[in-house]
């Protein structure tokens, strides 16, 4: 399924990978959660060719070269706990959007921090970003406090246009390498 390689990720407990066949129906039961998807400004998934679509354009734009997608999954169970992503990157490619979602079930255990300093990490080493975006709303106090912990910080004179919900938070190089 996966059009471009994706690279492996490891953390203590996690693997982050790139699509297979397999993650689409937990992709399915991710994407059309209503309380899981509370806080994200899209139609929930219908069905599988909801999830078919959403594939397709990740994949599309993995062989454009336009996102990074990973796949969570404990080490030692293939199955899909949630997914993050580089994606949105800035025309000279220094900037990248920040995408993440977990399923339900996995969610306060902290996976996504353990994933997210994978990738934070993979984004300023080696693709040499000098900027990392997240977009989160205001009401999501779990996301807000996720990227807080890791040293981004909000944007207060920035606005997500069409989606007044959202805040900015960013993360520069120099932030990751000198924090405090």
């Amino acid at each position: 399924m996966s059009v471009k390689a994706v690279p492996i990720l490891k953390t203590k407990r996690l693997l982050l990978r790139g699509l297979i066949d397999a993650d689409k129906k937990y992709l399915l039961l991710m994407r059309s959660d209503p309380q899981g998807n509370r806080y994200i400004e899209r139609a929930l998934a219908k069905d599988m060719s909801d999830i078919d679509a959403h594939l397709e354009k990740i994949n599309l734009g993995a062989a454009l070269g336009e996102n990074t997608y990973w796949i969570l999954q404990k080490k030692e169970n293939p199955e899909l706990m949630g997914n993050i992503c580089f994606w949105n990157f800035s025309p000279d490619r220094t900037v990248a959007e920040l995408g993440y979602q977990m399923r339900t079930e996995f969610q306060r255990h902290g996976y996504m921090d353990e994933a997210l300093k994978a990738v934070l990490q993979y984004g300023f080493e080696i693709l040499h970003l000098k900027e990392i975006e997240a977009f989160t709303q205001f009401e999501n106090m779990a996301s807000i406090e996720l990227l807080l912990k890791n040293g981004f910080e909000l944007q207060e004179d920035r606005r997500d246009q069409g989606f007044p919900k959202n805040r900015i938070y960013i993360i520069s190089h120099k932030k990751y390498f000198s924090p405090q």
